[in-house]
């Protein structure tokens, strides 16, 4: 057994060292030969260095990554039908692109070649000023997007379009319900009221929905409940992982425990891919997963089918069964931190960004009454 060291302290004569001249020993440099690294180390395994290529190309989400190429691609395409150079683009260029996607119709014939089929919100025209200037920077070279002409340029498109949130219509429990009466009795309809009635109760983004696996379900500790372990997620790119818990409903008809669970059944998955699409007769499944797009075409179509109402928000999207959820929560006065174990939020503001004002007169409404009773005349007091 290693035991721990112990040290005791030497006695030092004080008076002794004070009579005794200190005395000064030279010291002698000796420069040490040091050897350059060869570069040839690097290039012995060329394996590294395109395992480190990988592992950056995967600093980025898949869906980060699509949008990168797609906004880069159509600024690339633009480029050449302007005979001007994509990179290193002139910062007049990229402020005439910019100015170019916040004006659309007044190109016919670009907007075709490019297939741009309507108005750019100021979000998008953001996200592709900003693909610019890390397609630069990444190539090495400065960032035109970052010059005080195309800064300009942008401020204005801000102050024109507005740079106010394309929020989605949340899904209430109500509006839910009416979607759930339109799924046929089949296995697409079973498929479909897992994937609305999960994606709600569990407030997954599409793309966390998608990537669920059979495997990822397990039994919670209380009678049929579902912990449903995320690997990743938009805010978890390093895989640490979340488990969200899955309640049931008193309610069959809209349950999403029951809901998976005869999905399952019906489907005979048992493991891999929790949704799949199927064939084009709808009666064979695909062993491939489902893709966030169908997800979004689903929440869609129903939502259209029960002749929804998204009031103010303008539309639904498969964003709206986790704006429905934390609406529906919140609404409810339920414990935030326990709608963020569900929503994987880490700040309350976050949280609070994704519940829309459903319900903006209530009886606690503050100007309800503040008027009311108000006594005739010139009175001042």
């Amino acid at each position: 057994m290693l035991r721990s060291a112990r040290c005791y302290p030497v006695p030092v004569d004080e008076s002794a060292r004070r009579r005794r001249p200190v005395q000064v020993v030279p010291v002698q440099v000796v420069p040490v030969e040091t050897t350059p690294v060869a570069d040839t180390a690097l290039q012995a395994a060329p394996e590294l260095v395109q395992e480190a290529k990988d592992f950056a190309s995967r600093s980025r989400a898949e869906n980060t990554k699509r949008i990168y190429d797609a906004q880069w691609s159509r600024f690339s395409r633009w480029c050449e039908l302007k005979g001007v150079p994509a990179r290193p683009a002139d910062r007049r260029s990229v402020a005439n692109y910019l100015t170019y996607l916040a004006s659309f119709g007044r190109e016919p014939e670009l907007d075709k070649a490019l297939k741009r089929k309507k108005q750019l919100k100021a979000s998008s025209i953001g996200q592709a000023k900003a693909v610019i200037g890390k397609a630069h920077t990444d190539a090495g070279f400065s960032s035109p997007a970052d010059t005080r002409e195309v800064l300009d340029v942008w401020e204005g498109i801000q102050r024109t379009l507005g740079g106010q949130i394309d929020k989605k219509a949340p899904i209430m429990p109500n509006q839910l319900s009416a979607m759930l009466d339109l799924a046929p009795d089949s296995l697409l309809g079973l498929r479909d009221r897992a994937i609305l009635l999960l994606g709600w109760a569990g407030a997954f983004r599409r793309t966390e929905l998608v990537s669920l696996d059979v495997e990822d379900l397990f039994r919670g500790d209380e009678p049929d409940t579902i912990v449903a372990f995320l690997r990743r997620s938009k805010t978890d790119q390093r895989g640490t992982g979340k488990r969200k818990p899955i309640l049931p409903s008193a309610d069959a008809r809209i349950c999403p425990v029951r809901a998976v669970a005869a999905w399952l059944k019906e489907s005979g998955i048992a493991s891999g891919p929790l949704f799949r699409p199927a064939s084009p007769d709808g009666r064979t499944l695909l062993e491939r997963r489902l893709s966030d797009d169908m997800v979004y075409e689903t929440v869609v179509r129903y939502a259209e089918g029960a002749d929804l109402d998204p009031g103010m928000f303008g539309s639904f999207a498969a964003h709206s069964l986790r704006a429905g959820f934390c609406t529906t929560a919140v609404e409810a006065g339920k414990d935030l931190d326990q709608i963020m174990q569900v929503t994987g939020h880490a700040k309350v503001d976050t949280l609070m960004g994704y519940v829309r004002n459903s319900k903006l007169f209530t009886e606690r409404s503050a100007g309800r009454g503040l008027l009311d009773g108000v006594k005739p005349g010139r009175d001042k007091t």
